[in-house]
C-alpha cells in the first residue's frame, strides 16, 4: 500500500480552480495519519477502500481549505487509488452524492468503503 502524503494532497489542493488556501494544515495531516493508524498492532483500517473511505471522511467532513473542499476531498480518493493502481469509476452525480452524504454524517465508514469498492478498477499495466 502506498499511503498518500502531505505534499501529494498539497498538489491535489493546487490543480482546484482558483488554487484554494490551505485554511487547517492539521486537517491534512490527520487525514493522512488516519488512513495508516495502528492500534494494539493492528491496522485500524486494513484494505485500500477502508483506508481509502476514511481519507474521503476526514476531509468530506473537515474544510482544510479556503474553498472547493468537497471536490478536494473526491480527488484526494482518487489520487490515492491512482497511486495504488486503482482508478475510480463513478458518475460524477454519483460521487458527489457520495461525498455530501459523508460530510452529512447520512453515510458510515462501512458504506463509504463498500461504495468506493464498487467504483475501484485496477489499472492495465503498460
Amino acid at each position: 500500500m502506498t499511503p498518500i502524503d502531505l505534499p501529494q494532497l498539497l498538489a491535489v489542493a493546487e490543480t482546484l480552480p482558483r488554487d484554494p488556501q490551505v485554511d487547517d494544515l492539521g486537517v491534512l495531516t490527520c487525514a493522512c495519519d488516519r488512513m495508516t493508524a495502528v492500534a494494539l498492532e493492528r491496522e485500524v483500517y486494513p484494505t485500500l477502500r477502508y483506508k481509502a473511505a476514511a481519507l474521503l471522511e476526514q476531509l468530506a467532513r473537515h474544510d482544510a481549505l479556503e474553498h472547493s473542499n468537497y471536490r478536494f476531498a473526491w480527488l484526494a480518493v482518487r489520487e490515492f487509488a491512482r497511486l495504488n493502481g486503482y482508478r475510480l469509476e463513478a458518475e460524477p452525480k454519483e460521487a458527489l452524492a457520495l461525498v455530501l452524504g459523508v460530510r452529512a454524517y447520512e453515510v458510515e465508514l462501512p458504506e463509504v468503503a463498500r461504495t468506493l469498492s464498487s467504483w475501484w478498477v485496477p489499472v492495465d499495466p503498460e
